[in-house]
């Protein structure tokens, strides 16, 4: 077979698919963020934190629909990752909110805090989506419940 369906179907069962994947969608996601952060606090003169949290929950919202199926391909039902990734979002708002409002007040302005609060909390958020949120499709020899084991790539589904 020749074209790029042999080379796509290679790279979507390498270790690089799931990080490169979720690069893109964080992209997407930070898009709709920072989008959504600058038009509430510019566009509609809402205070620092409310434009933040707003713009932090539906950014965070298109990244939990877009990682769940796209990158850890999650088959759970929504309720088993769901509620975990309330708790990131609850974590991981807090954390821009704080970081905003102090670059914000700081000099550097909230713009430049949002890329940073962005990079910290990449870092920790592909290891929780991993290991935590969608743990079952990103842990290949997973003992499941009814004690049948997952053998399959965590990417071939």
């Amino acid at each position: 077979m020749t074209g790029p369906a042999p080379l796509v179907a290679r790279f979507r069962s390498s270790a690089l698919y799931g990080p490169f994947v979720y690069l893109a969608v964080g992209g997407i996601a930070f898009v709709v963020d920072l989008g959504l952060l600058i038009l509430g606090r510019d566009g509609l003169g809402w205070p620092l934190g409310v434009a933040g949290a707003v713009a932090f929950w539906a950014g965070l919202l298109v990244s939990y629909v877009l990682q769940r199926f796209l990158t850890f391909r999650s088959n759970r039902s929504s309720w088993h990752s769901l509620w975990k990734y309330a708790v990131l979002v609850l974590v991981n708002s807090l954390a821009t909110i704080l970081v905003i409002e102090l670059f914000d007040r700081l000099g550097p302005g909230y713009v430049v805090g949002k890329f940073v609060s962005t990079a910290l909390t990449t870092l920790w958020n592909y290891a929780a989506y991993k290991f935590w949120v969608f743990a079952d499709a990103s842990r290949p020899d997973e003992v499941r419940p009814d004690g049948d084991t997952v053998d399959e790539a965590p990417h071939a589904r």
